[in-house]
């Protein structure tokens, strides 16, 4: 009868092509396998255990790995702006800018925090922002769906229908209050100032800074508040029927050991009960 057996923790030692041989609960006991299965997770909320064992188990039996980063991790940054417009939730277009290219665009939910940004949108950037190689910035168009051009015809529009309507009131279209009152205080205008009264200058300053405004972001706060992990064993490595490995037979891996991870919305929970589901049933076999 074949054996399969579940490690967790601690040592594993493989013996012969086709046997591997375990450590018991027992000291000095050690049991014989026909297929291991490693469910040992990332590094994503270290407090829960993942310490990455299980990377140094795969890569000691051969295995390549991308290399492991936070995924679903706020970003950090030390702007003003979180400061000012700290707990200020909106949709938002993120953009990832990498040496002046834009390399990844985000559209969500994002929250303006005292450390920087969080939400669905700066979570689902944040491993994009930590794979990026070279100078990288993040900026934000706060008005979601609208580009410079569309909010110069909607300004333009409102200096001539209501010339009376204030700055403040005008951007409230797109922005929370507070908000806009900031970006406006950037360029130098008044939220109180009418539409009809800011020069054409300042008017395009103000409408760079509702579009892409730079978040000044600095970094990620890491594995500590990851909810996930990217990077792990490649996916060539394995069979992708039963998620056996094709360089140790025998050896099953599932969830985050492998190089799977999704954006926000349950799909890694997904993924790891989907995966685990399937090396169960062929462990077993």
């Amino acid at each position: 009868m074949k054996a399969a057996a579940v490690f967790e923790s601690g040592a594993v030692s493989r013996r012969g092509e086709a046997r591997w041989t375990l450590p018991a609960a027992e000291p000095d006991r050690w049991l014989e396998a026909d297929a291991v299965v490693i469910a040992t997770g990332g590094l994503s909320f270290p407090r829960t255990g993942s310490d990455g064992t299980g990377y140094a188990l795969v890569t000691a039996l051969g295995h390549t790995l991308v290399p492991p980063v936070p995924a679903l991790t706020p970003l950090a940054s030390n702007d003003v702006l979180c400061d000012a417009a700290q707990g200020i939730t909106l949709e938002v277009e993120l953009t990832l800018w990498v040496a002046g290219k834009r390399a990844e665009r985000i559209k969500g939910s994002m929250v303006i925090a005292h450390f920087g940004y969080s939400g669905p949108a700066a979570l689902d950037l944040s491993r994009h922002w930590l794979r990026a190689e070279g100078e990288r910035r993040v900026s934000a168009n706060f008005a979601a769906g609208e580009t410079p051009e569309s909010l110069r015809e909607a300004w333009v529009d409102a200096s001539r229908r209501a010339p009376e309507r204030t700055v403040r009131r005008h951007l409230a279209r797109w922005l929370p209050e507070r908000l806009g009152e900031r970006l406006a205080m950037e360029v130098g205008v008044s939220a109180d100032t009418r539409v009809g009264q800011v020069d054409r200058e300042r008017r395009e300053a103000l409408i760079v800074r509702v579009t892409a405004r730079d978040l000044g972001v600095s970094g990620t706060l890491g594995y500590e508040k990851a909810e996930a992990t990217a990077g792990g064993v490649t996916l060539t490595e394995v069979d992708p029927a039963t998620l056996e490995s094709r360089v140790a037979p025998g050896l099953f891996l599932c969830g985050e050991i492998l190089d799977v991870d999704g954006r926000l919305g349950g799909f890694n929970f997904q993924w790891a009960w989907s995966s685990g589901t399937v090396v169960g049933r062929a462990a077993a076999r």
